[in-house]
């Protein structure tokens, strides 16, 4: 975001001094900013910043490993609460570590389980429909 027009009004604040008073004009990094080129920075920075309301074309922040780890996130979190609401994974009434863990894997395999059999019954679906698509009626 650009910084503001500055407009000289003529009226001083009493409780401020002017910033050319409190910065030393001689120091190293007043000297470097008069030096470095900004239209470069700033055409550099455009790419990924939109100057004016609305989101920028491209987040700074989300990397192309960050996106993926998100993509794989958003893909999972449906299944685990699938499982948590279906496959009684909201509470474990088991004992210990050992237990917390088996009582996982055992919500996981009954998950894939009735996918497994959500597949078998399409396949004896299509196969039936098949068998059925072959035979023919005997002429009478």
């Amino acid at each position: 975001m650009k910084p503001r027009e500055r407009r000289e009004t003529g009226a001083r604040n009493l409780f401020h001094s002017r910033l050319d008073q409190i910065i030393k004009l001689k120091h190293e990094l007043v000297r470097l900013a008069k030096v470095v080129s900004w239209a470069a920075i700033e055409a550099k920075c455009s790419e990924v910043y939109a100057d004016g309301p609305g989101m920028p074309p491209l987040p700074t922040w989300l990397t192309p490993a960050i996106e993926r780890q998100m993509r794989r996130r958003a893909a999972i979190e449906p299944v685990i609460g699938h499982i948590k609401n279906e496959h009684r994974m909201s509470r474990n009434y088991l004992a210990h570590e050992q237990d917390d863990a088996s009582n996982a894997v055992l919500a996981a395999a009954g998950y894939s389980f009735c996918q497994l059999l959500t597949w078998l019954r399409l396949l004896l679906r299509l196969w039936l429909a098949m068998l059925l698509a072959t035979i023919r009626p005997l002429p009478a």
